[in-house]
């Protein structure tokens, strides 16, 4: 017998926030709202932190993912598995939002040059290529 619906086909699902700035504006915002001059940190330019852009988009695209196949349970689940632990990263004093205030936005600072973490190449053949 024909199926109509090839089983190989997934049904596609629209994203309930269309980008990231949506999701950090809208849904993280709002959650995580807190008094963010008692020992957090938070920049309202956040778009300008690679670290913050690279987990801002991982906790969109899982909250997406849990929202569509987490059951019952998928918010709580993201929560403490994501929401929660990628949060502190950011709030933390000393992580990508050092130095940037709440009121007074984003402070260009450069920890190392090239604003990236100093990395010295492994010698010829350490690492095999993946096949």
């Amino acid at each position: 017998m024909n199926d109509e619906h090839n089983e190989d086909e997934e049904l596609e699902i629209e994203p309930y926030f269309s980008n990231v700035d949506e999701f950090v504006s809208e849904y993280l915002a709002p959650i995580y709202d807190r008094a963010v001059s008692s020992g957090i940190s938070w920049c309202p330019q956040w778009w300008m932190h690679q670290g913050a852009v690279v987990r801002f988009t991982a906790l969109w695209q899982s909250w997406e993912e849990m929202r569509i196949n987490g059951g019952a349970s998928g918010l709580a689940q993201w929560l403490t598995q994501y929401g929660d632990p990628i949060m502190a990263t950011l709030f933390d004093p000393e992580g990508p939002f050092k130095g940037c205030s709440p009121t007074r936005g984003h402070r260009q600072h450069e920890i190392n040059a090239d604003d990236q973490l100093p990395v010295v190449p492994p010698e010829e053949g350490l690492f095999a290529p993946r096949e």
